[in-house]
């Protein structure tokens, strides 16, 4: 490893360098979006943030989950609040365009109600895979193939929604990428756990009782949000998998502020964390590099 493996500081600070990764990083191919299990029921919902772009996933009474622009085709505003819940009708909260789980148009209030055809006015398709216990969704209309596991990730069909929390801090999505790679920020260890990482920005810890799945949520060049879920193999293994995911999040975000905050201070990290990211680290700039040459 040389330094030249490392990202830059200013990498981590600067806001063009977060457009570029919105583009090229997270506006192609599939990323995790969630869990499957929390689309157990129809009208099960969420409307995430992910590298810049609005998702919504939403499951319809078919059983499909599906995947659109967090847009409103009125006047482009956000249709939903970022989270999760349920609902049976999607109804934008400004001026009441009202579509149905399907992402179609199926009314709106008269003083604001468009021109022609309500079928012109759907919310923007994404594409949607639930595959492997996970809900993948691709902000690149033309995303090929289907979406596979990175090596040693499990497949997680079969566990159950024990609970999910989303916490909000101020490092930069890849200050909080660096430490759980790093192992600063590692759970505890029993003979039987194992840590897994799907690309770019999903995190396992898994244990015979069930998983905790962690997502890096990049809102801004200095937001990000941890998007939690205890996955848990039967009920009575939900309290010790919520337990483990509650002291994995802190030390997580503790260790991301730190690492931010040297960073910030011009500082370079230490040895044994810059040689756990670096692999990480030369797969981004070197993604960067080669889509924004092409």
């Amino acid at each position: 490893m040389s330094d030249s493996d490392l990202l830059e500081n200013a990498a981590y600070t600067a806001p063009p360098v977060f457009q570029a990764e919105k583009k090229l990083i997270f506006g192609t191919g599939w990323h995790v979006a969630s869990p499957a299990a929390c689309f157990a029921e129809p009208g099960a919902y969420a409307a995430i943030g992910l590298g810049g772009w609005a998702l919504l996933l939403l499951r319809g009474e078919d059983g499909t989950v599906r995947a659109f622009t967090n847009v409103c085709a009125h006047q482009k505003m956000p249709v939903l609040d970022n989270g999760r819940g349920r609902c049976d009708l999607i109804r934008c909260r400004y001026h009441g365009w009202t579509y149905n789980a399907k992402g179609a148009l199926i009314s709106a209030p008269g003083t604001v109600a468009p021109d022609g055809e309500l079928d012109d006015y759907g919310l923007e398709p994404l594409p949607a895979k639930v595959a492997h216990g996970l809900v993948f969704a691709s902000f690149d209309e033309g995303v090929a193939g289907e979406p596979a596991l990175d090596a040693g990730f499990p497949d997680l069909s079969g566990l159950a929604l024990a609970g999910d929390e989303t916490r909000s801090l101020v490092p930069n999505w890849k200050a909080v990428v660096d430490v759980i790679h790093g192992g600063v920020a590692a759970p505890p260890v029993s003979a039987a756990g194992r840590f897994a990482w799907q690309w770019p920005v999903t995190g396992l810890w898994q244990e015979p009782d069930g998983a905790v799945l962690l997502m890096v949520v990049p809102r801004t060049f200095r937001k990000t949000e941890l998007h939690v879920f205890s996955l848990a193999a039967d009920p009575g293994a939900a309290s010790a998998v919520m337990s483990r995911a509650g002291e994995w999040t802190e030390r997580i975000m503790t260790a991301a502020i730190e690492r931010q905050q040297v960073v910030e201070a011009g500082g370079a990290p230490e040895a044994a964390l810059a040689a756990a990211v670096a692999p990480v680290h030369r797969r981004i700039r070197d993604m960067l590099a080669a889509q924004a040459a092409a």
